[in-house]
């Protein structure tokens, strides 16, 4: 018996560019922590600060990375950084959670470039969520301890201005101000937005987008927290929740931006505003539409700054600068840092090369280092020599390629075979495994088969757990070549509704489902229910019920990319627990098929599967290999609620949901 699925070549090129703008033998710049604001000098330097301490920066000279000291916390103080402020390219200061011997009450300031670094207290100790830095020497600072930090002559004093509310906990995590030093506008974690005329020293609440309605709040575990907010000369534009809101000032009526994702405004008023799409839009201070890019940006950006009249932004890979006559993108390569030896390496026709990230390396033997030869636009999960040729793929590995090194060109191909010749290298052990791995737990189970004759037998001095306990002591062999022979035909985006084999008995069991949960929920509250049954999670208190009903209903117009997309994704929802489900094939010579997956909290079956087979990775989310599964271990396997149909129905009208919401 032999299972082939053969490659079918696309006759389709791709040449990818070597990357040459930069020096290809220097490491790229890997940046350490949750990046908060980016910092640009006057001369156009670029500085970054993150919430693990870590400080880089860029010169404007040579275009390279290099972290500055305070990174290796000489200061022996624990350094949460937040942002980094420049009132002249001397004047530098560094702000967040910075504490020292249990206090909170200073901030690193710099009169050298940052070549050395002070500390200066700045009053009451606090976490300094929110900033304004102005270029007069005037700053406003903010955070837990509710009091507003005022410096008028660069950080070199500060004075405290008193609670805006007197009494309960107002926790203000933005601040922007215009140009006269008197005019700001504060925002809070919960929902509050606050206006001051006078630098501070008495205040106008005005209503928010929540407090108008402008849109519902799905869970009330989540903040209603005001992250962003600028000023323009007649409008005020804030985030709210991740939603960008704008209104006119005069008369507080918020609207809602949806294309808009992140906005700053330069030094003449003007309002740069990065939309969904990745294009770039600049705006005039009144909010009229001025100019839109051509080109668009790598997402996600992490944080975004103004120079002059040019947008700065940064990714992980790229530094950007934007305006109406300039789009370009440097890359982020460390000063006098050498390529590491990457881990994944091939020796081809004697010319040793490495994969890392979207980089194919090459080993320069003369100069004894690796250097770029070539960038794809995706990351390289794996690379092989399969058949003779040289295949990669990418993250989700439902895209091979065949890599003409030579020529850097791309050929793609269709998923290369699994082969499998039972009869000449037949199935000799058949493995169950069952894992689960938290804090203050470790447990993994075996059930193992070994064949004797037309049969497997199991072995009961290598097998460990009762997850099969008295499900199942023999198999017949047809019953394990029928499963080497569905890994063999695994095909990835495959999937239909009709494999799912649902009736209207089972849509209507869960709309019944779905109405039994709703009304729980509304008793019980979203956190109790989550932590009894963390399969089924809903986005919160205010979810649409019905929307998951009507999804129900139309589950058969639905398209099979979209059926695809549902199960062939990692779960976002985020646990100490991990469980783990493996099935192994070990045939006669010696080689392993391996088919797993682990997750926090499960897709139906456990899809999708993770294939390997020697140097062939493969994804799949093959529904009648899990149904097949279950079927032999006579609902052992898998847990209740990811085998049965009905959780396969939530995790469609849940992922359609939450897309829906994110919109």
């Amino acid at each position: 018996m032999r299972f082939i699925s053969p490659i079918f070549i696309i006759l389709l090129l791709f040449v990818i560019k070597p990357v040459f703008s930069q020096n290809p033998y220097l490491a790229r710049l890997s940046i350490s922590g949750i990046i908060g604001e980016l910092g640009v000098s006057p001369k156009g330097d670029i500085w970054v600060a993150t919430a693990s301490g870590q400080v880089y920066y860029r010169s404007q000279a040579d275009q390279l990375w290099r972290e500055n000291s305070i990174s290796a916390n000489d200061n022996h103080s624990s350094n949460h950084f937040e942002r980094i402020n420049f009132f002249s390219d001397s004047t530098v200061v560094l702000s967040g959670f910075l504490q020292e011997n249990r206090k909170e009450d200073f901030i690193f300031r710099s009169e050298d470039g940052g070549k050395s670094w002070a500390k200066v207290q700045f009053g009451e100790s606090s976490w300094l969520n929110g900033a304004y830095f102005s270029k007069d020497g005037k700053a406003w600072m903010t955070g837990n301890s509710q009091y507003i930090y005022y410096t008028k002559d660069s950080g070199k004093t500060w004075q405290t201005f008193d609670k805006i509310e007197k009494t309960g906990n107002l926790r203000l995590i933005s601040a922007h101000f215009k140009k006269d030093g008197k005019t700001g506008l504060f925002g809070s974690t919960w929902n509050a937005l606050y206006l001051t005329l006078d630098n501070c020293k008495s205040w106008i609440k005005i209503p928010t987008p929540l407090d108008q309605k402008k849109y519902v709040r799905i869970s009330k575990t989540s903040h209603p927290e005001i992250k962003k907010i600028r000023l323009l000369d007649n409008h005020y534009i804030i985030k709210q929740e991740g939603r960008t809101f704008i209104s006119k000032t005069d008369q507080i009526e918020w609207r809602y931006l949806p294309e808009i994702v992140d906005f700053e405004v330069t030094d003449s008023g003007k309002l740069y505003a990065i939309q969904k799409d990745r294009n770039v839009q600049l705006y005039s201070s009144d909010f009229s539409a001025l100019w839109t890019s051509n080109q668009k940006l790598q997402l996600p950006v992490a944080a975004i700054a103004v120079h002059g009249e040019k947008l700065t932004a940064l990714t992980h890979e790229q530094l950007y600068t934007i305006g109406p006559s300039i789009f370009e993108s440097t890359e982020l390569l460390r000063s006098n840092s050498s390529i590491s030896k990457p881990e994944l390496q091939l020796q081809i026709e004697g010319e040793n090369y490495g994969f890392v990230g979207k980089d194919i390396l090459k080993y320069d033997i003369v100069r004894n280092q690796w250097f770029r030869y070539m960038r794809l636009d995706f990351h390289i999960t794996n690379a092989n020599t399969i058949n003779g040729k040289l295949l990669i793929s990418n993250r989700s590995y439902n895209k091979f390629y065949e890599l003409n090194l030579p020529k850097k060109m791309l050929l793609p191909v269709q998923v290369p075979s699994i082969v499998i010749d039972l009869k000449a290298n037949p199935v000799e052990e058949f493995h169950l495994e069952h894992g689960s791995q938290g804090c203050f737990h470790h447990s993994n189970s075996i059930q193992s088969f070994v064949r004797h004759g037309k049969r497997f037998m199991l072995d009961k001095k290598v097998s460990r757990g009762s997850f099969l306990a008295n499900a199942i002591e023999t198999i017949d062999a047809n019953t394990i070549n029928t499963l080497a022979g569905m890994i063999a035909g695994f095909k990835t985006d495959k999937l239909s509704i009709e494999d799912l084999d649902i009736n209207k008995h089972d849509i209507e069991r869960f709309k019944k489902y779905i109405d039994q949960q709703a009304a729980q929920i509304k008793i019980k509250g979203l956190d109790e229910h989550r932590f009894d049954e963390t399969v089924y999670t809903f986005p919160g208190e205010n979810t649409d019920f019905n929307y998951y009903k009507q999804v129900a209903d139309s589950l058969y117009t639905l398209s099979p990319e979209l059926l695809n997309a549902v199960f062939s994704q990692a779960d976002s929802y985020w646990s100490t627990t991990i469980d783990t489900r493996r099935i192994i094939l070990v045939f006669k010579d010696g080689k392993r098929l391996i088919v797993e997956n682990s997750y926090n909290r499960p897709n139906y079956l456990f899809m999708p599967w993770n294939i390997e087979y020697g140097a062939l990775k493969l994804k799949s989310n093959s529904i009648q290999f899990g149904k097949a599964i279950d079927h032999l271990t006579k609902g052992s396997f898998f847990v209740q609620h990811v085998r049965d149909k009905n959780y396969a129905i939530f995790r469609i009208a849940d992922y359609i949901y939450r897309q829906k919401i994110s919109q």
